[in-house]
């Protein structure tokens, strides 16, 4: 049998938004490779995580010490806060804290670290122009290097970090090495993305209400974007702006058959109410041939999974 080499084994490796979705895949990840785990997060530790550095802080505040006495070698900055479908107004002052200035501060500490390889940055493709996908008739490839346009405040601050990443790498004679990944539709385990949402309602037995069934989004395991993540800080070719999807798109008619199949029960009510129109898909060509890796978790699979952790959840409960 072929031995696995562990290339972050002992390495120092500094996580934000470690207890989000894609945040704590990546931990356990990073726990199997032997790396040395530093994680920053504003919402208390998770108990999955005994025996890692955890320190539960406010990114957006300039004076945290949260880099003090550890100097890392690989940055993986996931932290950030969004909401769904339309934004608030309450949250234009949440963007501004928790995005833009968060991660302000944060590149401020880890650029002059002098041991610094790699920011890996989890960017998204609503940075993309959305007339790029706004029509639901045609399979609409987005590749890194089409126009760009955030239809949101929060695409509008994934860009700016964007840009900081870019202009402090090129202040420091290009010291260190970055990559800008834009990630698509993500879905995982203890999430509040909407097929999680469903699969809960599906299982509890109420109606899921379904708008624009027949847009279509590029979905992606929020495992899937953790190892995707790892083999783009570890591959030296990876860098620069990187798409992370799928690279299949599903209509929202097709998540609710997957649930359907799943969950038997599951009563689903169209709303006439447009959202947005979208069908959006990730070209990961360069994904592919900067790491030799792709994604596995199809979405019927990634579905089941999510299912049967939720069963597993309410079984758990019962039982208390």
């Amino acid at each position: 049998m072929k031995k696995t080499t562990y290339l972050l084994k002992n390495k120092k490796i500094l996580i934000t938004g470690a207890a989000g979705v894609i945040g704590r895949e990546l931990v356990n990840l990073l726990k199997e490779q032997g790396a040395i785990i530093r994680t920053v997060d504003i919402m208390e530790k998770p108990d999955s995580f005994q025996g890692v550095e955890y320190f539960q802080c406010d990114l957006s505040h300039p004076n945290q010490q949260f880099t003090l006495h550890f100097e890392p070698e690989y940055v993986f900055h996931l932290a950030a806060d969004f909401e769904r479908s339309t934004e608030s107004l309450s949250f234009w002052d949440d963007n501004f804290s928790n995005n833009i200035l968060a991660s302000h501060f944060l590149l401020k500490q880890i650029s002059t670290s002098k041991t610094l390889k790699k920011i890996i940055f989890a960017s998204s493709y609503l940075i993309y122009d959305p007339s790029l996908y706004a029509n639901i008739n045609r399979d609409n490839i987005l590749s890194e290097d089409h126009l760009i346009n955030p239809r949101n405040l929060c695409g509008i601050a994934k860009l700016q970090t964007e840009r900081d990443i870019e202009f402090l790498n090129h202040q420091s004679n290009n010291r260190f090495s970055y990559a800008l990944v834009r990630i698509f539709r993500v879905y995982g385990k203890d999430s509040r993305d909407i097929i999680t949402r469903w699969v809960r309602a599906g299982l509890r037995g109420e109606p899921l209400k379904i708008f624009d069934k027949n847009n279509s989004f590029d979905y992606i395991m929020s495992t899937d974007v953790a190892r995707g993540l790892i083999k783009i800080a570890i591959a030296d070719k990876a860098k620069g702006i990187i798409n992370l999807g799928g690279g299949k798109s599903h209509t929202i008619a097709e998540v609710a058959k997957y649930i359907k199949n799943n969950i038997p029960k599951s009563r689903f009510v169209n709303v006439n109410e447009s959202i947005y129109p979208e069908a959006s898909r990730a070209d990961i060509d360069k994904l592919k041939k900067t790491t030799h890796w792709a994604p596995a978790i199809s979405l019927s699979e990634g579905i089941k999974q999510i299912v049967h952790y939720e069963k597993q959840k309410i079984k758990k409960d019962r039982a208390l």
